[in-house]
């Protein structure tokens, strides 16, 4: 018998989260359910041990090869389907978008860049940006999500205000040959290992420096680094992504994810017991340190002077500590008409107890491209979870 980390109380409240996002924005724009994909993961990070996982692509497990049962044709259609036609029907269903499926992460990958910088030192807390909307980078101008500018801000308002503009100055301070290492370390462009079938590879989906790359069209240049450093241009996998951001606030400690947890015998004894185990240690404990009191201020710090909010206030919960980052990434084209919009955050600040990463693949809306769908449901799963975790409130409410 295999025990497995998932908690079924757990696995049952991001379901019906996920389930409930999808019934509340039905047919709100188009026909159809409130995203493409909405998915979810939660993970302990100081084991990798996956405490949840799901996706609104769900069968029944009992029953996984009835295309009728299972909600994907009617009987008079499925009488009518080849067998090549069916199977393939089926492998979508089964298709698992939590490992599976690679999409470009957008700014959750903030923190891992900034983390970046400051280990290997080309920045420090309190250094200041100047954000005037844009960069020029290899005769492309490369806007901010603020058009008119975030104005002078420090190295944490960087991810508090979620400044592109910031990230662009810092990824050029840092160089391709940095920002590929510590995308390394961080695991981005390698698997895992989680133990479960069917993890994508991404290794033809990052850029490398010249003298590393496996190809000429992989070769990272001024634009690439540029752009990767906000979290467009790359491709990850929610696996991927949610180590890492584990290891930068976890105390800098990157765990194989892993959803076994024993196996027992038939009569009961256990065979082995899965300990967590420990890849590397990308960043120290300092920077991871830093990492966390800037992504509680990217939920609860107040306006600055130029009129800068923070930009995850909307997963707040009333009497608790966290901390947690946006992702928007616009899809290609890039036509500014889809979007991957995402919250990754973790409690409590101080100790990180639990990390949960959402991602809501072209939700149901006229405009898709706000993070604040993701951050419905990550604060839907949340206030639910903490206490279940006996993770209470301490902050006056």
């Amino acid at each position: 018998s295999v025990v497995s980390t998932i908690d079924v109380t757990l696995q049952e409240i991001v379901e019906k989260a996920i389930d409930e996002f999808q019934e509340k924005y039905r047919d709100a724009a188009r026909e159809g359910a409130g995203s493409k994909t909405a998915a979810a993961i939660m993970m302990d990070p100081n084991t990798g041990e996956i405490l949840a996982m799901s996706s609104n692509r769900r069968y029944d497990l009992n029953n996984p090869y009835d295309v009728v049962a299972n909600g994907l044709y009617s009987e008079e259609d499925a009488a009518n389907l080849s067998e090549e036609d069916r199977l393939n029907a089926l492998n979508e269903l089964w298709r698992n978008f939590c490992v599976s499926d690679t999409y470009e992460p957008g700014s959750t990958a903030k923190p891992i860049t900034v983390a970046a910088a400051l280990e290997t030192g080309v920045v420090h807390d309190g250094d200041t940006f100047l954000c005037d909307g844009n960069q020029t980078v290899g005769g492309h101008t490369i806007w901010c999500a603020k058009k008119i500018g975030h104005g002078i801000i420090d190295l944490e308002g960087a991810l508090k205000f979620s400044c592109n503009d910031a990230l662009m100055q810092i990824a050029a301070k840092l160089g391709e040959e940095n920002y590929s290492k510590y995308q390394n370390l961080f695991n981005f462009g390698l698997r895992t290992g989680i133990d479960l079938p069917g993890e994508a590879r991404t290794d033809s989906l990052i850029y490398y420096p010249s003298d590393t790359a496996p190809s000429e069209n992989l070769i990272m240049g001024s634009t690439d680094l540029a752009t990767n450093s906000f979290g467009q241009n790359f491709n990850v996998t929610m696996i991927q992504m949610v180590s890492a951001f584990s290891a930068t606030i976890n105390g800098g400690y990157y765990y194989q994810p892993h959803v076994v947890k024993k196996i027992l015998s038939s009569d009961g004894g256990t065979v082995k017991n899965v300990e967590p185990v420990l890849l590397r240690t990308p960043i120290s404990t300092k920077t991871s340190a830093l990492i966390r009191r800037y992504l509680y201020n990217t939920m609860y710090g107040p306006q600055d002077a130029n009129g800068n909010n923070a930009t995850g206030r909307g997963a707040r919960i009333a009497g608790y500590a966290m901390g947690g980052k946006t992702g928007t990434a616009e899809k290609i084209p890039r036509d500014k008409t889809n979007y991957v919009v995402s919250f990754i955050g973790f409690a409590p600040v101080d100790h990180p107890q639990v990390v949960l990463y959402v991602v809501v693949d072209e939700p149901n809306a006229v405009k898709q491209s706000t993070s604040s769908f993701a951050q419905e449901i990550w604060k839907n799963i949340m206030k639910e979870a903490l206490p279940y975790l006996n993770i209470y409130p301490t902050e006056e409410i």
